[in-house]
């Protein structure tokens, strides 16, 4: 009975030991398949990080491309009104009929409403939210926080937009007034925050 009672013990405790390490295996296991899900997540969560900030970038380039060319036709615009000073005759209604088709063209609300598409699509949450905690910015503000949140700077704005460089800085503190903003906080720095 004794010698029974022994390799019954035994037996058990081998049993339970075996029952403790496959349970002692399987944790180990799961905890490294936790491990795993997770740094996959965190790696699909950087790229899309680097996805967006590359969109943003090459958003900012457009954008910049797009003004560079306005401020060109422009620029071209004046000087044929410069030159038609001094001229006369049919070539200078032909020229002003020019004139006209280049300021049409640079009305720019249908590049605006597709920048707004792209970078709504490229930036929705951060569009969502900047609506949801300032509700009162006027589309001007909305415009100059979505450039600011591509980093331009003040000058690239005011270039983009066609307004002078004080009034994208008159801009900015009308946005920091109704963000509630501190003299001692960046405003880029909290539009990227957001």
């Amino acid at each position: 009975i004794k010698n029974s009672n022994q390799n019954y013990l035994i037996s058990s405790l081998l049993v339970i030991t075996l029952i403790l390490a496959l349970i002692a295996i399987f944790l180990i296991s799961r905890r490294k398949q936790i491990k795993i899900k997770k740094e996959a997540a965190e790696l699909k969560n950087q790229n899309l990080m680097m996805q967006i900030e590359n969109n943003n970038s090459e958003l900012a380039q457009k954008t910049l491309y797009i003004a560079h060319i306005q401020e060109n036709r422009n620029k071209v615009a004046s000087e044929i009104m410069d030159l038609l000073e001094t001229s006369s005759g049919d070539l200078t209604n032909k020229l002003k009929d020019f004139i006209k088709k280049i300021k049409s063209d640079s009305d720019n609300s249908n590049t605006w409403s597709e920048f707004d598409e792209k970078f709504n699509e490229i930036n929705s949450e951060f569009s969502k939210s900047l609506i949801t905690l300032y509700p009162d910015l006027s589309p001007m503000e909305l415009r100059v926080i979505s450039l600011l949140k591509l980093k331009l700077t003040t000058k690239e704005i005011a270039e983009i937009i066609q307004r002078s460089p004080r009034t994208i800085e008159n801009t900015r503190k009308s946005i920091r007034k109704k963000m509630n903003l501190d003299q001692n906080q960046n405003l880029t720095t909290h539009i990227l925050g957001l």
